[in-house]
């Protein structure tokens, strides 16, 4: 299902130095299904990290700010995780924690 959002998804893919996008809207209206399409397309590995779902990588996110312990962590877990610039992380349901909200400054800052 084609949808307009998907277009500035790729808009945003295709911008140098993309900063994270924070994506707002009613809930249950497809922001995940169009988010997980585009990242198949266009991304060779997805991470996705749940802050409802997941709460070893909540506290992980409370723990440190650093995006290389965050990384290490989620490798702990997933060892077969690659992180590269073929990788999108997507941190679904991230307003249920401040910290993982917080921490978007420093994956700006590291250029993830």
């Amino acid at each position: 299902m084609y949808r307009k959002f998907d277009d500035q998804l790729i808009a945003w893919k295709q911008k140098n130095n993309h900063l994270p996008l924070l994506i707002k809207g009613a809930r249950f209206v497809g922001k995940r299904y169009s988010v997980l399409k585009f990242a198949k397309t266009n991304y060779e590995h997805v991470i996705e990290i749940n802050f409802e779902l997941d709460m070893y990588m909540k506290e992980v996110f409370e723990q440190t700010r650093k995006v290389e312990d965050i990384i290490a962590m989620y490798q702990l877990q997933h060892p077969e995780t690659i992180f590269d610039q073929n990788t999108l992380l997507f941190l679904d349901e991230i307003q249920s924690s401040s910290s993982a909200l917080t921490s978007l400054k420093f994956f700006c800052e590291s250029r993830f």
